[in-house]
Parts: structure tokens; sequence; C-alpha cells
């Protein structure tokens, strides 16, 4: 008999339970009677059999021994009152000795004999049950049932104490109403003790209730705070939701949030005596529950605000009223955030807290991310699109697209809250106007995103608005760094015997030419630099730092190689290529222009002179070096910092050091005068120039364009190699210059007699040096 079937046919309802101790009698009397059976079956075994039947080898008295043990083991099963027990010594009898069909069979009728009385227990806890719901229970008795249903899995008897529950709801909720209504609750100044008495009592059951089965959570609210609310969500309704209200306006939703703050400042203490114990026994916060029920209002009025603010950016076609709505839109968000936080900030709300100690794992994003993360109307992506538009509208009419946008502000004063040292003398980088405006648009934009809550939001924002006006301006100085490249190449050519132009250009607009030159490049030199100190500094505010550790906890691709530092080192990194490319088109210009300006000096100078008898005195074309280097590094050092002067100065010593030392100490002859005249030409031409190129500044004490001016290019290597080369021309005579360079080992002798042991220059070099003294 199958098990199904014999429980269907058996037990048809619940009165078929009162006889099932006769129905287990029954299975009883089956069960010994199969017992017998396989006891009989197994004793004929046992008797002797024909010789021919008998297998010879088999061990009788370990047969004997089976026989003896499956009866004794049998036995003992008959008297088990545990099925389980019984079925497990079945189960090691079939393998110890395989498959007996009488065993089987016999462990099979155990089997549905355990299936049968788990069955009964079953049926008599969900009559226990049932019988209990259908009494008048008390709240503790359901909480009770509940849980032994959830143990029972009895969805029919879930369904029915569902229905108990919404019975008692609907009679509480009628109760409380009644009581709030008859006694004008929240809309008078005073409350009696006895109705603050029957309203509590009334609002504990109540919550008892719902927490049986239905406790709530963030945004969902229980029942008796719907109730006990009411009114005030009554004249909610009528200030805010009432149409040609004047307390209704689209453009005022900070007058709904301020109503909701100003019912708790006045009214919170009575609600907290009325139910903050209440909310203790169900482990939630009374306030943190109040203030949710509160924002189930808002909530509904700041979404039918957000829908008529789309409908108006979808279908207006005139952009004026467009930006009307767009401002209402961040207008509204503004308002919000600043919403969440008061509530944060005055109540420390947060509504996934409980009263436990445990840590609070969830973080509330607020009002603002209830409306933003609701994708039935797309409120993110119609503020984000609205404030990218105004900021691009913003940079091209006030940024890149103003006639002096790439000059430079020279008026421009440090914030005090900066790096830099606005006091007077005092050298710092002079930003353009566009590179200052874009600096304090970006600033802007970043107070708007930290007013948003969630990480996913910011990266958008931020993404989709500063790092692209930023990409914006890095295509304009680019542009422009081109347009210079190509009309400075153009330039160059014309210098070049045979090339482009061969017309002679004055001196003076030549001069005029490379003066405008160094201009156009100092400004895209400091509209790069003042940007990039900007983006550095951001990358390193705490809230962007979080922001990108935030990223990257979630973040499950690659991150580029140039991203491993920060949410801006992508593009600083593109403002940094820039610069290098800016610095080298300053080494490009000078290393023209100072090699024009000295060509008469290498081309003229004679350095195998003869004794004449009469002092000697600088060579006067060194003079153009002189007289118009000054000029040039002037237009950089009224607008760079002193570490940007330093690099643009260092470039300069280096030509002319390499100009000084490959056209002349390199390519002449020079006699004891010659000598006497490189180094007054030298002294003359450093002495002249060493306040506009820091040289001698530690043996100096006029060098006072800078204030305590640490940098120096007296380090400078190129110069030093040759101040080390005249150093050796001057001391050492031909004939002693002839022995050393019979000697191998005299050069490393000579490095010894010199302090700086002449270690700019390698062998070679000092050894052709020394074949450049003219033999008196």
């Amino acid at each position: 008999m199958e098990l199904d079937n014999y429980v269907n046919s058996n037990f048809t309802n619940i009165e078929d339970l009162k006889s099932l101790d006769t129905k287990l009698d029954e299975l009883r009397d089956i069960d010994q009677r199969v017992k017998n059976i396989v006891s009989n079956k197994l004793l004929n075994s046992a008797e002797p059999q024909p010789l021919e039947q008998i297998n010879p080898d088999t061990d009788k008295p370990r047969l004997n021994y089976a026989i003896q043990k499956i009866i004794s083991v049998i036995s003992v099963i008959t008297k088990l009152d545990d099925l389980n027990e019984s079925y497990d010594n079945i189960n090691a009898l079939l393998q110890e000795y395989g498959e007996i069909p009488v065993l089987k069979e016999l462990q099979i009728q155990i089997k549905k004999k355990q299936v049968a009385e788990i069955q009964r227990d079953y049926l008599l806890k969900y009559q226990q049950i049932e019988n209990k719901l259908a009494e008048s229970t008390s709240l503790e008795d359901l909480r009770s049932l509940s849980l032994q249903m959830d143990e029972l899995h009895a969805p029919e008897l879930i369904s029915s104490l569902d229905e108990e529950i919404g019975r008692r709801r609907v009679k509480m909720e009628g109760e409380l109403t009644s009581l709030i209504k008859d006694n004008k609750w929240l809309s008078k100044n005073t409350v009696s003790k006895a109705t603050l008495t029957s309203i509590t009592r009334t609002t504990e059951s109540l919550i008892q209730l719902q927490s049986i089965r239905n406790t709530p959570s963030y945004p969902d609210t229980w029942w008796a705070l719907d109730c006990l609310l009411e009114p005030v969500v009554t004249r909610f309704h009528y200030h805010f939701d009432t149409p040609n209200k004047d307390t209704n306006k689209l453009s005022k939703p900070e007058w709904a949030l301020n109503f909701i703050e100003n019912f708790l400042e006045d009214n919170l203490p009575l609600l907290n005596i009325t139910f903050d114990e209440q909310f203790k026994k169900v482990h939630k916060i009374g306030t943190y529950e109040t203030i949710t029920a509160l924002l189930v209002p808002a909530r509904n009025k700041m979404n039918k605000v957000i829908r008529v603010i789309n409908t108006n950016l979808k279908s207006e076609y005139d952009n004026k009223v467009r930006e009307k709505y767009g401002v209402l839109l961040s207008h509204l968000i503004f308002e919000l955030s600043s919403f969440d936080q008061r509530l944060r900030n005055k109540y420390k709300y947060n509504p996934y807290a409980t009263d436990s100690a445990e840590p609070v794992m969830k973080k509330w994003t607020g009002l603002t991310g209830d409306i933003l993360l609701d994708e039935n109307n797309r409120a993110f992506e119609s503020w984000l699109e609205f404030e990218k538009t105004l900021a691009v509208k913003r940079f091209n009419q006030e940024i890149i697209n103003v006639n002096d946008w790439i000059k430079i502000d020279f008026d421009y004063q440090p914030n005090k809250s900066s790096n830099e040292d606005g006091s007077v003398g005092t050298k710092y980088l002079r930003p353009t106007f566009s590179a200052y405006g874009l600096v304090k648009l970006i600033e802007n934009l970043n107070s708007h995103f930290q007013t948003l809550s969630i990480v996913k939001f910011q990266l958008k924002y931020v993404s989709s608005i500063q790092l692209h006006l930023l990409d914006l301006y890095l295509t304009g100085l680019t542009q422009q760094h081109k347009s210079f490249t190509d009309k400075n190449t153009k330039s160059v050519l014309t210098m070049i015997p045979g090339g482009i132009d061969t017309n002679t250009k004055t001196s003076i607009k030549r001069e005029a030419e490379l003066i405008a030159s160094l201009e156009k490049l100092t400004e895209i030199y400091c509209s790069t630099k003042f940007v990039n100190n900007s983006i550095q500094k951001w990358n390193e505010d705490l809230v962007f730092v979080q922001l990108w550790k935030m990223y990257q906890s979630f973040s499950s691709s690659a991150l580029e190689s140039d991203m491993d530092d920060g949410l801006f080192s992508s593009v600083s990194t593109k403002f940094d290529k820039l610069l290098d490319q800016t610095l080298n088109s300053y080494l490009g210009i000078l290393r023209v222009e100072i090699k024009q300006l000295l060509k008469a000096y290498v081309n003229t100078s004679q350095w195998d002179l003869s004794d004449q008898g009469t002092d000697l005195s600088p060579s006067k074309d060194l003079n153009p070096l002189i007289n118009t280097l000054p000029t040039y590094f002037d237009i950089i050092e009224k607008a760079v910092s002193k570490i940007d002067y330093f690099a643009v100065s260092n470039m300069a010593v280096t030509v002319i050091s390499e100009l000084l030392y490959e056209y002349v100490i390199t390519n002449n002859r020079f006699s004891r005068t010659g000598i006497n005249q490189l180094i007054i030409d030298f002294n003359y031409l450093i002495s002249s120039l060493h306040v506009t190129l820091l040289l001698n500044t530690r043996r100096s004490s006029s060098i006072t364009r800078f204030d305590d001016y640490t940098m120096s290019n007296d380090n400078n290597r190129s110069y030093v190699k040759v101040v080390q080369a005249i150093d050796v021309l001057d001391s050492i005579s031909s004939s002693v210059a002839a022995d050393i360079k019979r000697q191998n080992e005299a050069i490393d002798q000579l490095r010894l007699d010199y302090g700086h042991g002449i270690g700019a220059l390698s062998t070679a070099e000092i050894k052709d040096l020394l074949n450049r003294l003219v033999e008196e």
C-alpha cells in the first residue's frame, strides 16, 4: 500500500484524527504479521537441505551465526518504539548481508510508518494552532502562533493569521482615529491625561500588532503613526497640494520642507511621550519612525514637482523657458540636500538604525536619494543635463570666447587660504583671465556635487561636468600652443640662409616679434600651470580622495595607469604634458635667439692674441645679448612663480654655456692674452646678467629682484663646465700642458690640484683644452 494512498484514504479531515490510535493498532498488527513471516522463513531456511543443494564449501558455523544474528536483531526491533533506530538496524543488516528480500520489504514498511507518524504530528500541530487562532487570543499569543506557523510551513494557517491581523487592525485603527478626531489631536495645545492614556494604549497595541508579521522598513511606515499623524498630513496636503494655493508654489519647495521641520520642532516631545517606549519594545527609535512617516507626504509632493518640471523641460523649445525650469530643478535639488543634512545634523536621523548598540551598516541617501533614485521621474538625468548645459554655456560665454581670455591678469592676488604668498615683492604665478574664471567655475560646481550623498551620482557629476570643462579648456590651450608652434617655426625658417624668406629683418622688428612670441608662450604657460595647480589641489581634497576610494572599491574594471593617483590624475597628466611642451618651446626660442645674439661675438673674436701691452676691455659684441636678454626675461619674471622663473632661467644659462663651450672654448686656440680676454668677457657677461640668470647668488648681494631668493643656477652643469674649463686654461702654461700630455697619469694628478677636481670635464675634454694652449 502506498503511503500517500493510505493517508488520503484514512485521514480525510481533522475529525479522522480521533481514530488515529485505532489506525496505529492496525499498522502494528500488520507489522507483527510481517515479522512472524520473516522469522518463519529464516527458520525454514536453516533446516537441512538435500546434499545435492548444499555447497560443500559453505561455512556452516558462520551461516548459523548470521541466521541467529538476523533473528536476534528482528526480535529487538519488534520491541523498539523508536522507528529511526529500527530503520538503522535493518539498514545495518542489509549493509552486512546484502539485499535479502524480506529485510528490504521490512525496511520499506518501517519507512512508511515513519512518514505516517510525521504526518500525524503535523496534523496534530495544525489542529492545535487552528483551534488557538479561532479563540480570542492575545497579541503575544498571536506572535507565538506566527512563529509556530513559520516552523510548520503552513501557508493556509499564515493566510488565516494575516486575515485575523487585518481584522484587528481595522478595529484598532478605528478606535485610534475616533480618539484623534474627538479630542482634536495635534490641533490644540493641551491634551488631557485620560485622552493621552487612551491614545498611548491603543497606539501600543497597534504597534505590537503590526510587528507580528508586518514590521515596516524604510520608506514604509507604521499603521499607528499613519493614524496619529493624519491631522498634520491633511494640513500638509491643504497647503502644498491644493491647486492655486499661495503656499503651493513650484519655485518654493523649501516651504513644504520647512513645514515638516517646524512640526517636528513643536510636536516631537508629545509624540515621543505617546509611543517612544512602545517602539523600544520592537527595537525601533520613535523619533526616526516619526520622521520616516512625515517624509511620505513630502516625498510625494517633491515627485509631483519633478514631474511638472520634467514635462516642461521635454516639451518646451524656448531656451529661456527651459533654462527657467532647469533653474527650478537645481533649486529643488539644493533644497532637498539641505533638508536632508539638517535632519542628519539635528536628529542624527538614519531610518536604518535601531536601539541596539550595533553599528548601522546602511547609509541613508536622504530624501534627495529617494527622488533621484526613482527611475520613473529621471530627475537626476534631467538635472545633470541642465547643470552641464549651463556650465558649458558659462564656459563659452565668460571664459573661452572673450577677447582677452588668454591675457594674464597682473592684478591678481592669491587668496589668504591658498598656499601662495601674496605679500609685496613675493613672486607667485599670475593666471590668465580664463584660467582664473575656469577654476572659480569648477569650485562652484564642486559645491553643487557635494550636496549629493550618492557616490554613483557624484562620480557622474564630476566626470560629466568638471572633467569635461577641463578637457574643453585643455583643447583650447593645445590649439593655442599649436598655432604658436606653427608660427614660430615659420619665423625660425626665415633666419636660416636659403630659407623661405631671405629678406633680412631689422633687429627692432625681430625683437618685437620675439617679445610677442614670449608673451603668447607665457600666457599659455600661466593658463596651463594655474589650472593644473588647482587640479592637483582638488585631487588631494578629502572629499575627492574619499570619492576616489569609493570608486576603486566597487570598480571591477582595471584602472588606467595614469588614473591610479586620484579622480583628476588623468586630466592632470594631460596638463603636465602641455606644460612640458611649453617649456620645450621656451628652450627652442632661447636657443635660436641667444645663438643669434652671440653670432657676431663667436664669429669675430680672436683668441690667439699677442701681448699688445694695452689694457684689455670686454668685447662690445656681447652687448646685444646683455641688453636684450633682460627684456625678454622681464616678460616671464613678472608673470610666473619663483620655481617657474628658475626653470626658464636655467635653460638660458645652459644655452649660453653650451654655446661658449662649443663655439668659443673648444673651437679656438688661446694665447695667454687670449685667455685673459676670455676671462674678461666671461666676467663681464656674468656680472651683467647675474640678476637675470640667477648666477653668483652666493657671492653677490646685488640680487634684489627676489626677496631671499634661495634658487640659483650656480650649479648648472653646463655653466660649471665653462667655469672649470676657463680655470684650467688660466692656471696652466703651454709648457706644463705639454708635460702633462706626455704622462699617462698626469690628468688624474692634475685634478688633485683643483678644489673642484675638474669634475665637470672628462679626461678627453681636459686633453682637448690643453691642446688649445698656444706655445709661448
